[in-house]
Order: structure tokens, then sequence, then C-alpha cells
């Protein structure tokens, strides 16, 4: 009994969290540090290694992918891309949490209120 009803409870929680934002704005949590390291540029690991052969295989123009090396060129073009896409999920990351340091947050409404 305790199993079924043990599991319930997870089950309800597991619903509310996707059903909820609220926890991505907990001021508790935000306010202190954590000992998680999301190690978020580990997104980045082994990409120079890849854009350097990529590179390497357009300029020789001996591309396995395509005849025209229309893939590689494809796939070093998000590699350049990539950066700048990740400053600025960042940047949207840290203007997303700014708005819990207003003085009015309800977390709730997900909205200031006056």
């Amino acid at each position: 009994m305790i199993n079924k009803l043990n599991n319930i409870q997870k089950n309800l929680m597991i619903r509310h969290m996707n059903n909820s934002d609220v926890l991505a704005y907990n001021r508790d949590f935000l306010s202190r540090p954590t000992n998680s390291n999301f190690n978020v540029l580990d997104a980045f690991k082994g990409t120079e290694k890849e854009y350097a052969r990529l590179e390497v295989a357009v300029k020789n123009n001996d591309c396995v992918m395509g005849d025209d090396c229309s893939m590689e060129t494809a796939i070093l073009s998000r590699l350049k891309a990539a950066p700048q896409l990740f400053i600025d999920f960042m940047a949207n990351v840290a203007g997303e949490l700014q708005i819990t340091e207003t003085p009015n947050f309800d977390p709730n409404c997900n909205q200031i209120t006056q």
C-alpha cells in the first residue's frame, strides 16, 4: 500500500511540474548557489575538431556526404552560427530570470502585479 501511495504522490508531482512553470521562478531556488554544474559549455566540446575536419574536406573537395559538398557546407554554416545562437539563448534565459527580481513578481500568474 505504501508503494502505491508513494507512486501516486510522485506521479502527481510530475504532472504538476509538467503543467507549471513556477519552478523556473522559485525565488528560494534562485537565491542560493547550487552544487549542480550544468556544464553548458560542454555542448561545444569536440565541435572544433568536427569544424576543422569539414573545413579541410570542403577545401580539398574531399566530401563524403555529397558530391558538391553541400551537406558539409550546411553543417559548417550551422557550426559557425552556433556560438551566436548560444549567446542569444543565454541572454534570453537571463532576461527571463531577471523578472524574478521585481518586487511584485507573482510566480503563480507569471506577470508583474501592480
